[in-house]
């Protein structure tokens, strides 16, 4: 399986399905329900601009995703306390070495 075939998979997050590159979408909606929209958890990001942020990649449970209000940053998403820790990665660090 591919990267990109395993961005396109279901997930299940609280009961939902949701495509892996989209799961954020779901724990973001968990994080509002249990705590409100204004929680503290996953600061710096609201639960709606986490719903934002794409997956591009997971290990452990951590997801790491793009920063959707940027869309260059790298953070990584840790569903079990809902924290989020940013990367000194970016898209473009990632990308430029392979550019042609």
């Amino acid at each position: 399986m591919t990267e990109m075939d395993a961005l396109c998979q279901d997930v299940d997050v609280d009961g939902t399905s949701y495509l892996a590159v989209r799961q954020l979408e779901g724990f973001a909606q968990a994080l509002a329900q249990a705590a409100g929209t204004g929680s503290k958890q996953a600061a710096p990001f609201s639960p709606a601009e986490l719903a934002a942020c794409l997956s591009i990649g997971e290990e452990n449970t951590r997801i790491l995703f793009i920063d959707s209000r940027d869309n260059e940053a790298l953070w990584i998403y840790h569903p079990d306390g809902g924290d989020v820790d940013k990367t000194r990665l970016t898209v473009t660090s990632l990308i430029g070495p392979c550019a042609p």
